[in-house]
């Protein structure tokens, strides 16, 4: 454990965790108290409070990631602010950083959660606002991906499928039985798995700021723009960028996200997969069930691969991929 954590965790008393974490920040940042901050809740890594002109985060007392990973996130969220700072894009910039604990403050931004702005309860949207969000996000994540990260972002790739996850998959798909299933129920489908094996190899990694949901993008009601991007502490690069995309159809709706998707495009050039990831979560599952299927008698084994392909066509896999396209269901 670093010194830093052991401090931290030296000046916390057993009571209730934010009170203890507020507690320590106030001992270094005594120009303060007296502001009654609000806790605005509990995130992956830590607490984030609220004051006058500032907020502040610190990583929780105990974390089921371990204390270095944690710290290691906190350091690289406050990097890439920095960063994204310093050209201008719509981030808080830094204002300190714990000398004693580890905890860092940034410039407060008013404005509403994009939630609240798009839901019409608490402004009313024009067309020209609601293309100028859209342009917005766009634009932001062509600067993300822009932006030179370096050594920030660890080489590893949650999302990427191995030399022999690539072998089961291509062999899962060639099976008989699962190319009869998807003939017939799915044939869409079908093209846009084996398209997507195909490409794989010459596949570009991409950055993704992996969390913009609702409450991490703030619009300003009197500009009719976004105001700001919050929290990157899960900022990645991966080979399934698309995933973005993916990720604002569950936290909007997919015709918001289409609308960023085109936006993109037309800023960047990309040619944007919108079901890409549907489909590497499809052919993950299938090299699984193949490796097992390896494994048993060839009854058994042709069993496992219907199984598979009957899941390929499922709401879970199928659906969701039309949905993602905004096609309707079968």
């Amino acid at each position: 454990m670093t010194e830093i954590r052991k401090a931290f965790f030296k000046a916390a008393k057993p009571r209730k965790k934010d009170r203890d974490i507020l507690d320590i920040i106030l001992q270094e940042r005594p120009d303060l108290k007296g502001q009654n901050p609000r806790c605005a809740g509990e995130g992956n890594y830590g607490y984030a409070f609220i004051f006058n002109h500032e907020v502040v985060k610190a990583p929780k007392e105990l974390n089921c990631y371990g204390d270095d990973e944690i710290v290691e996130a906190f350091q690289k969220e406050i990097k890439i602010q920095q960063l994204l700072a310093a050209q201008n894009l719509p981030v808080p910039h830094v204002t300190c950083t714990g000398q004693k604990a580890f905890f860092f403050g940034m410039q407060k931004i008013n404005g509403l959660s994009l939630k609240d702005a798009l839901s019409g309860v608490y402004v009313k949207l024009s067309k020209r606002q609601r293309k100028d969000i859209i342009h917005g996000i766009a634009s932001f994540k062509a600067a993300l991906e822009k932006t030179d990260l370096g050594a920030l972002l660890p080489p590893e790739d949650d999302f990427a499928l191995s030399p022999e996850e690539l072998l089961l998959a291509r062999e899962g798909l060639s099976a008989p039985v699962v190319q009869k299933i998807l003939a017939a129920q799915a044939p869409d489908f079908s093209l846009a798995l084996q398209k997507f094996l195909d490409d794989y190899p010459s596949r570009q990694p991409g950055i993704i700021h992996g969390d913009l949901h609702g409450g991490n993008i703030l619009f300003d009601p009197k500009t009719g723009k976004i105001s700001a991007f919050l929290d990157f502490g899960r900022v990645k690069r991966t080979i399934i960028p698309d995933a973005e995309f993916l990720h604002l159809q569950e936290c909007y709706d997919p015709a918001f996200a289409l609308a960023v998707q085109s936006a993109y495009q037309k800023i960047t050039g990309k040619d944007v997969q919108a079901g890409s990831y549907l489909c590497l979560k499809a052919l993950d599952m299938l090299a699984a069930r193949t490796g097992i299927a390896r494994r048993e008698k060839a009854e058994d084994a042709e069993n496992i691969l219907k199984a598979a392909a009957e899941g390929l066509v499922s709401k879970y896999h199928y659906g969701a991929y039309r949905t993602a396209l905004m096609k309707p269901s079968p």
